[in-house]
């Protein structure tokens, strides 16, 4: 009986033993969890009312209402930052100058789109890192032969509108000035009635950012003369949600590093910049008829030849 209770003794060490080593083990696992699921939310409250500055641009920022489907970059990426904030928006819509008004007066908390070289609110702030890049550029109409696609020589005496006091204005006076190169700057109170004036002959070329031109307007790249990276414009007034912004986009790039690409590709893919070939690649379409494509044999899911030499895989259907 002794050995019996003995052996009952050594059972129930080995049992309290393994059952020390299991919870152990599970607070491996947890403890770790636990810490991502308080990482993610980087907001300090819950549900937080966050004040939006909403202009119409289109592929941007689109539904002027609040019954209104919303949509665009600019959209998403704030609707994408507030699943790990847990702010709720509450947007109020206007036109850019009145929107800088209300902020300036601290009733709108972050408007998204600005620049360093616009002319901002005195007490807003940029988030740490841009989100978007738009190139400023100089077009002409996609007919117009007088005048060559990196050719600047060609835009002496030429007539090229731009908004008046914008800052692509001022990107067209620095770009002149640097290459010494003499054209008429006429300025144009908003871009429809500039491309009117392209439209009836009154302009050689107008300058805007890519982003603002689409495939249909039959308009064709001349010259780049400037890069601008945009932000998230965010009152001084609320240091906590300039902070909470900055933790969700490094969060977010972080976790979906192309997310901003695809957005730009789904709301931007059909800009001029994006599908016009430049004037030498359509000088060699004009000469050639024939494109020659390497192809790989055995090289599945991309490409194969079966036995009677007939190609097929992914790039074939492609092509």
């Amino acid at each position: 009986m002794q050995y019996g209770r003995k052996g009952d003794f050594m059972t129930g060490k080995k049992h309290r033993i393994k059952n020390l080593i299991l919870k152990f083990y599970l607070l491996l696992v947890i403890c770790p969890l636990i810490i991502t699921s308080f990482s993610v939310k980087v907001s300090a409250s819950e549900n937080q009312k966050v004040r939006v500055g909403y202009y119409e641009r289109k592929g941007f920022q689109e539904g002027m209402s609040d019954s209104t489907r919303k949509s665009g970059y600019a959209y998403e990426y704030l609707q994408r930052l507030s699943d790990y904030t847990g702010w709720k928006y509450e947007y109020v819509y206007g036109d850019l100058p009145e929107l800088k008004e209300k902020f300036q007066n601290n009733e709108i908390d972050i408007i998204a789109g600005f620049s360093k070289d616009d002319d901002i609110p005195s007490n807003m702030e940029f988030a740490e890192n841009p989100f978007g890049t738009e190139n400023c550029n100089i077009y002409k109409k996609a007919d117009n032969s007088s005048i060559k696609s990196g050719y600047i020589a060609s835009l002496i005496q030429k007539n090229i509108g731009v908004v008046k006091d914008s800052k692509e204005e001022k990107y067209l006076k620095a770009y002149q000035e640097k290459n010494g190169i003499s054209f008429l700057i006429i300025e144009y109170d908003d871009m429809k009635t500039m491309i009117q004036a392209l439209n009836d002959g009154d302009l050689d070329c107008i300058t805007a950012e890519d982003m603002d031109t689409e495939e249909d307007e039959d308009l064709a790249t001349c010259v780049s003369i400037e890069q601008d990276d945009f932000y998230l414009g965010i009152s001084s007034r609320k240091r906590t949600l300039l902070r909470e912004a900055n933790n969700a986009d490094s969060l977010l790039r972080e976790e979906d590093p192309y997310f901003l690409q695809k957005l730009y590709a789904e709301y931007y893919q059909n800009t001029l910049s994006n599908t016009l070939p430049s004037e030498i690649e359509s000088s060699w379409l004009l000469t050639h008829d024939t494109l020659k494509i390497g192809y790989l044999d055995g090289y599945l899911p991309f490409c194969e030849s079966d036995k009677n030499n007939k190609v097929n895989g992914i790039l074939y259907d492609v092509v």
